[in-house]
């Protein structure tokens, strides 16, 4: 349904469905997941290689979305590993895509009634010299307090690598 602006331009009304549109999370939040304002569910398996250099016209969210934006199918990288049962696992980094644009890349798990984890990472580390979307640097891996630093390469990503972590 559409309503005209004060400029007279057709505005798209949006409602609840709308937001849990898999293709509304890829162009809105670049797949990841969030809480507030607006729930979107994070796409996995999937990840953004381009985005133009212009802006959209879609308004009212806190940060630009870009006007075209090129998402791939990647199996990802799985990362395994041990914590306590129950604990938290948390795998961050920041996004920096070909625009500059950045963004949080965050995926999170329990470990299991043994301790074991899995988790997946869909982008690359990279240098930002590199003018690809990835990871700039490296991703950081919690589990509960721990932290550890992880580099990720693109061949990893795109062929599903099972990464085997050690205590």
């Amino acid at each position: 349904m559409t309503k005209p602006d004060e400029t007279g331009r057709p505005v798209w009304e949006t409602g609840e469905k709308f937001f849990k549109l898999v293709q509304t999370g890829l162009y809105m939040m670049d797949g990841q997941s969030a809480q507030s304002p607006i729930p979107f569910k994070g796409v996995g398996g999937v990840r953004l290689v381009y985005e133009s250099p212009s802006a959209s016209d879609v308004r009212g969210f806190a940060g630009e979305v870009k006007q075209f934006k090129v998402f791939e199918r990647v199996k990802g990288a799985r990362l395994v590993g041990r914590a306590r049962p129950g604990e938290k696992v948390v795998l961050a980094g920041t996004v920096v895509t070909n625009q500059g644009r950045a963004f949080q890349a965050i995926r999170e798990t329990t470990a299991d009634s043994t301790g074991r984890f899995v988790v997946e990472a869909w982008y690359p580390t990279v240098n930002q010299g590199e003018f690809k979307t990835g990871v700039n640097g490296a991703y950081m891996l919690r589990i509960g307090s721990a932290g550890k630093v992880l580099l990720i390469s693109e061949d990893e990503v795109i062929n599903g690598a099972v990464l085997e972590l050690g205590g």
